[in-house]
């Protein structure tokens, strides 16, 4: 499971995924470009691993308009595919303002 949820106030898109360890860094893939993020886990259960991401940083386009698919890895996890759906950039979008 992966979520990506907008904190209006700070302006930062957190990017969280299901995990059985903790992991200290994401990596996130696209068709353009490739980005390693600071990641810490969230506790709850089950756990999560989360990185929090600036609206203006590249990646959050670069997720948004993937040609393909987009991949986003931790560390002793397995790897989570996602298609390039619209609904990341309505996110990306909104947290903006």
């Amino acid at each position: 499971m992966l979520s990506l949820r907008c904190d209006m106030q700070t302006r930062r898109v957190t990017l969280s995924r299901e995990a059985s360890a903790s992991a200290q860094h994401m990596v996130i893939r696209t068709s353009s470009s490739t980005q390693q993020l600071p990641a810490q886990l969230t506790g709850g259960t089950p756990a999560y691993v989360a990185a929090e991401i600036m609206t203006n940083d590249p990646i959050l386009d670069a997720m948004a308009f993937s040609r393909g698919r987009i991949l986003v890895e931790a560390e002793g996890q397995q790897p989570i595919i996602l298609p390039s759906w619209a609904e990341i950039a309505r996110i990306v979008e909104d947290c903006r303002g």
